[in-house]
C-alpha cells in the first residue's frame, strides 16, 4: 500500500490507555514500514484527548522529525478544526497557507471530542473553504469509547450541503 488515507493517528489519552499501539511518532512510523505504507494522513490523538492546539503544534514537530528519521515515508497531517467562533484554530482564510506550510494535506474535525454541535452550519467557513480550495476533509465515523466522531446521517448531511466536498 503506497498511501494510508484515513485515520492514521498516535498519542495517548490522559488517564487511559486507547486501542492504538502507536503511542508516539517513532512507533506510528515502525509500524509503516513493517505494514509497507509508504505515506499516509495522521493526527496526534492529544488534537482530541486534551487540547485541539497542542495536538496541531505536537503534530507539526513530530512530522518535521519524522522527515528527518524517515525520509522515504510521506507523511502529512490532518489539522483538527474547532468552529471558527472559538478563534482557537487557524482562520478558513488563512488555513490553506498554513496548511502548505507546516505539512498540513487535510483536515479533520471531531464534535463528539470537542462538544459542539454536529450541524454543518456550525464550521461551515471551513468546509467551504475545503470545497472551494479542494482540501480533503476527514469525516470520522470514530471508534471506542467517548472517541465517537460522527453519524453517517451527520456525515451526509455535510455532504448534502457541501457537495463538491472531497470527504474521507
Amino acid at each position: 500500500m503506497k498511501f494510508y488515507d484515513c485515520r492514521m493517528r498516535y498519542g495517548m489519552l490522559i488517564n487511559e490507555r486507547p486501542y492504538t499501539t502507536c503511542e508516539n511518532i517513532d512507533s506510528l512510523c515502525e509500524a509503516m514500514d513493517r505494514a509497507g505504507i509508504q505515506g499516509g494522513l495522521v493526527y496526534n490523538f492529544i488534537a482530541d484527548g486534551l487540547a485541539v492546539n497542542m495536538g496541531n503544534d505536537a503534530l507539526i514537530s513530530d512530522i518535521s522529525e519524522q522527515k528527518k528519521k524517515y525520509p522515504a515515508l510521506e507523511i502529512f497531517g490532518a489539522y483538527t478544526i474547532l468552529p471558527p467562533i472559538t478563534g482557537e484554530t487557524v482562520s478558513p482564510e488563512k488555513l490553506p497557507g498554513y496548511m502548505k506550510e507546516n505539512g498540513f494535506g487535510a483536515i479533520r474535525f471531531n464534535p463528539s471530542a470537542h462538544r459542539f454541535l454536529s450541524a454543518p452550519y456550525v464550521i461551515g467557513e471551513y468546509l467551504k473553504m475545503a470545497s472551494d480550495k479542494k482540501i480533503p476533509v476527514m469525516l470520522d465515523a470514530g471508534g471506542l469509547n467517548h472517541d465517537t466522531g460522527m453519524t453517517l446521517a451527520q456525515a451526509d448531511a455535510y455532504l448534502k450541503e457541501y457537495p463538491e466536498l472531497t470527504a474521507l
